[in-house]
């Protein structure tokens, strides 16, 4: 495989390539310790259900509050800075966790780790544009996959640290500080060779050109592409999301399978599928192309979506299956952005992760008030219209990159003729 990133040596690339997967397996060992670590908190502290009510609100936000310094850390320091950033978080969290006797200081404490959640998504997401400039879908999809990895072993590892270190929900927290502080250690000697041009507006057709410098949260808010993107990944995500959280509601109160048998065996598939498909799809996307893997994974989400509906209690078989496709969204969508932006691509990501989390906050509570209105199918149900948008939104997308590119290829035939020695 020719080298993903002409910019950087063989040996620059690798080390690279270990920072950005080892920290995607950070944040999905941090992320998914709260499966442990929270429900015992709660009964650590006896947290009455209201407060903590409070508290997981404010958890959801904290992911968000990390995308945002995150993007203004980028532009401000760069990328090593972007890096060491989410790990200094993450552990400043953990360690002052240890010192706390109540539950609001504990609860501020896991709040940083949430947050370095954020941190750790831009990092990831930012760096992997700028770096993988061939074969963008199997790199990505391969680090996503690093994500699953760090998402399997965490409740293992929380497990191990209240084993050993004998101290409840705190000892997760020692656990996983231990294995990121490791990481951390790689990651402060690693070099991170990405730097922002000063050239303004580098050749469309130079896929290997860095940031522009002048590239700013306006540049990304001006952008009618960037709204675009950030609405169809954020329709995508949305069927994603509802087949996790809504699914399993429909399948209990509507289908009326048993939670601890039905669900957990639909739970533990839906992830395998998920993390399979991570695994061995990207070069199946890079063949294809972006946008028809985008158009063949909506389309097959909805088919199965409306399959499963059709075909009552057997319906499950056909939700399960939409992992492996929807799989495809996130890392396809994020190498939709190298070819909209180009060179400016970790930058606006970075942005359009944040303007994509703001869309999708309201999601749930939509969802959830038409259940309580109309009745406990709806919300799943509606899981179609997401797939419509998402599909609508992904043709206007598609257009506007065309025109993008009819404009680019006019300015290099100009540059050409202005230049004929070149």
């Amino acid at each position: 495989m020719e080298n993903p990133s002409p910019d950087l040596t063989k040996s620059q690339f690798a080390l690279l390539v270990a920072t950005i997967y080892l920290t995607m397996t950070m944040m999905g060992t941090n992320e998914m310790s709260s499966l442990v670590a929270l429900p015992m908190m709660k009964t650590y502290f006896d947290v009455p259900d209201y407060i903590w009510g409070i508290f997981s609100s404010m958890m959801g936000g904290c992911y968000l509050v990390g995308c945002v310094l995150a993007s203004f850390i980028l532009k401000g320091l760069g990328f090593k800075a972007m890096f060491l950033s989410s790990f200094i978080v993450n552990l400043t969290g953990c360690i002052l966790l240890q010192f706390t006797k109540s539950f609001w200081p504990a609860a501020i404490c896991v709040m940083l780790t949430g947050i370095s959640n954020g941190l750790f998504e831009i990092s990831t997401n930012a760096a992997s544009t700028a770096t993988f400039k061939k074969n963008s879908a199997t790199w990505m999809m391969l680090m996503q996959t690093c994500f699953g990895l760090g998402a399997t072993l965490s409740p293992i590892v929380c497990k191990l640290g209240v084993k050993y270190f004998h101290h409840d929900f705190f000892s997760c927290f020692v656990a996983i500080g231990i294995i990121v502080a490791t990481v951390f250690v790689f990651v402060i000697f690693v070099p991170i060779p990405i730097k922002f041009s000063n050239e303004d507006d580098p050749k469309p057709d130079v896929e290997s050109s860095s940031p522009s410098a002048d590239y700013t949260w306006w540049s990304t808010l001006s952008s009618g592409s960037a709204w675009i993107c950030a609405f169809s990944i954020g329709m995508m995500e949305a069927v994603e999301t509802g087949n996790n959280t809504w699914a399993p509601l429909y399948l209990q109160d509507v289908l009326h399978l048993d939670p601890l048998t039905d669900l957990v065996r639909y739970g533990t598939w839906l992830q395998v599928l998920f993390t399979i498909s991570r695994f061995i799809s990207g070069p199946i996307i890079d063949y294809i192309g972006y946008f028809p893997a985008l158009y063949f994974s909506n389309i097959m989400n909805t088919l199965l979506l409306i399959t499963g509906f059709l075909l009552g209690k057997k319906g499950p078989y056909a939700f399960v299956v939409m992992s492996f496709f929807y799989a495809w969204f996130w890392p396809t969508n994020i190498c939709v952005f190298m070819k909209v932006f180009k060179n400016n691509a970790p930058l606006a990501s970075s942005h359009i992760i944040v303007m994509q989390s703001l869309m999708n906050l309201p999601d749930s509570i939509i969802l959830g008030a038409i259940n309580s209105r109309f009745g406990q199918q709806w919300a799943f149900r509606l899981l179609l219209v997401f797939s419509a948008f998402s599909l609508i939104a992904l043709t206007v997308m598609l257009l506007l990159y065309r025109r993008l590119e009819r404009g680019s290829k006019e300015e290099v035939t100009i540059a050409l003729t202005d230049n004929p020695q070149q």
